[in-house]
């Protein structure tokens, strides 16, 4: 008998040594498969040309919806524009260009891949930044010594002494230099905890992205389901740092940190839609305005999916992002990057009559619409801020164009942008609606949250502490299996010969990063 047959034969006795009920079987993810209205086309023509054409060209060959990198790239297109350009309407009405962009697209959907093409740029810009803030730190160190010696000499021979005036007036120049120590440019972090962004903004100048493609853990820690023992959002930082309007000097330990004007942050997380559940849930957030600060795409999946035609969406070839397209891009980043990290004093874009008079209307047909019975009535806690950012994404691409104003152009492309992205918060919304579980549902769901360190159940057990009757308890277990919730296991009969034993219901280990509990 050959080793492979042996090693075959010994897996197969293990194999059926092991109780069925104890086996762990892969799991199917939670079900999100709500029938949704489509989504308008994405206006690509409304992009600046250089952003179309990479959008455009990273679709084509990675093979992913043109609404999922163009939602990135907004977001970090907006963060490079960076903490001191913002728009003027008038004193009451400014903001910036930075974005919180959340993004939810199904399992498959090269979320990462995409991820990696538009933050590149970024890193090329981080590295040859990092070498030059090495080479400046190591002259402010030899400085920093410098004056600890003089220091300790005029400590030494008592100040007053022969030739300590140069030396003080020596000291007083390196102070005055070291007070302008430049900020670190590595302005990337993952960690969202409300110590470490604060730290973070006081160290990199107070400008902070927050890329994610696997956002899952980063959207916990805000809604206040990961490192939170009251179970609190944790929101307060994005908040200040979303208008750049607040000087923030304060961090929750009660420790001082040096006051930062105008912080800015750029939001940008992808996840899975069943993120959208938790955030649904969690009505804190929409109560602070952190919900309505963000805008969202919800892309319909090209997983599986067939074009008109009947060939596959994915389908495999040789596209490939031209060299040219891929360098403008990245021309565009380091420009803007370069500027933003040297800029010390706000500038405001100003909008033309033109674009002043659309964007009023604009306002007065999303104010018509938000009373009782409106369009947007429903969905008030994020449509209070579609005006607004609708002027976000006006000088966004105002800057990317180089405008010295935000055009009539720029502000009816911005609006073509947000009324796709209006669509997508309303996509959100409605699947938020139709995935919601009814109570009895929920009992049983938060059973399973509760005693997450069990995965098997009793279904006796469970029953007899659900407080429903029998046969609403059996349609609410059919549910959750048809969601992949949970599954029912077959148990063999007892020891005796006689009647099967009470089954069990096993939680899919999924329901574990929707709890509360875990970390």
């Amino acid at each position: 008998m050959s080793a492979e047959l042996k090693a075959n034969n010994a897996i197969a006795i293990v194999d059926a040594a092991i109780p069925e009920e104890a086996k762990f079987f892969e799991w199917p993810p939670i079900a999100t498969n709500v029938e949704l209205e489509p989504l308008p086309e994405f206006p690509m023509q409304a992009l600046p040309p250089v952003m179309r054409d990479l959008v455009a060209e990273i679709s084509q060959s990675v093979k992913v919806p043109e609404s999922l990198a163009a939602a990135e790239m907004l977001g970090m297109v907006g963060l490079a524009i960076g903490r001191n350009v913002y728009y003027y309407f008038k004193k009451s009405l400014t903001g910036s260009a930075n974005l919180y962009m959340l993004i939810f697209a199904a399992r498959g959907e090269r979320k990462s891949s995409v991820d990696s093409i538009l933050q590149g740029p970024f890193n090329d810009w981080l590295y040859e930044k990092l070498k030059e803030y090495r080479k400046e730190g190591e002259t402010f160190e030899l400085l920093e010594k410098r004056r600890e010696y003089l220091m300790n000499k005029i400590i030494k021979i008592g100040i007053g002494a022969e030739g300590t005036d140069n030396m003080m007036a020596e000291m007083n120049e390196i102070n005055a230099t070291l007070e302008n120590t430049p900020p670190n440019p590595n302005i990337f972090t993952n960690n969202i905890t409300q110590e470490a962004l604060l730290q973070k903004l006081a160290e990199c100048g107070g400008t902070v992205a927050l890329f994610s493609d696997d956002g899952r853990g980063e959207l916990k820690m805000i809604l206040g389901l990961r490192y939170s023992n009251d179970g609190d959002a944790h929101d307060e930082v994005l908040l200040d740092c979303y208008d750049g309007t607040k000087t923030v000097s304060y961090d929750r330990s009660g420790r001082s940190i040096t006051p930062i004007k105008r912080p800015c942050v750029g939001l940008v997380l992808m996840s899975q839609p069943d993120m959208l559940l938790l955030l649904g849930d969690k009505a804190e957030v929409f109560d602070s305005g952190f919900a309505s600060r963000c805008l969202y795409c919800f892309p319909e999946t090209w997983v599986g999916k067939r074009n008109p035609d009947g060939s596959l969406k994915r389908d495999i070839d040789d596209s490939e992002i031209s060299d040219v397209t891929m360098e403008r891009y990245k021309q565009l980043i380091f420009r803007l990057m370069n500027r933003s990290s040297k800029q010390t004093e706000p500038v405001y874009i100003g909008l033309s009559a033109e674009a002043k008079e659309f964007w009023k209307n604009h306002y007065r047909e999303i104010e018509s619409e938000s009373g009782a019975g409106g369009l947007y009535y429903d969905t008030l806690a994020i449509a209070i801020r579609y005006p607004s950012q609708t002027l976000r994404l006006a000088l966004l691409i105002s800057q990317v164009l180089g405008h010295r104003m935000i055009e009539l152009d720029d502000i009816q492309n911005a609006h073509a942008l947000m009324e796709y992205f209006i669509a997508n918060a309303e996509r959100c919304h409605f699947f938020i609606k139709k995935m919601a579980l009814p109570n009895d549902a929920m009992k049983l769901v938060n059973y399973f949250i509760r005693n997450y360190k069990v995965r098997q159940h009793s279904i006796r057990d469970l029953y007899r502490g659900a407080g429903m009757s029998k046969s609403r308890f059996n349609q609410m277990v059919a549910l959750l299996e048809s969601r992949n919730y949970c599954r029912t296991i077959s148990t063999a009969q007892n020891q005796k010969g006689g009647k099967q034993e009470s089954g069990l219901i096993e939680a899919n280990p999924e329901l574990l990063m929707l709890s509360q509990h875990s970390n």
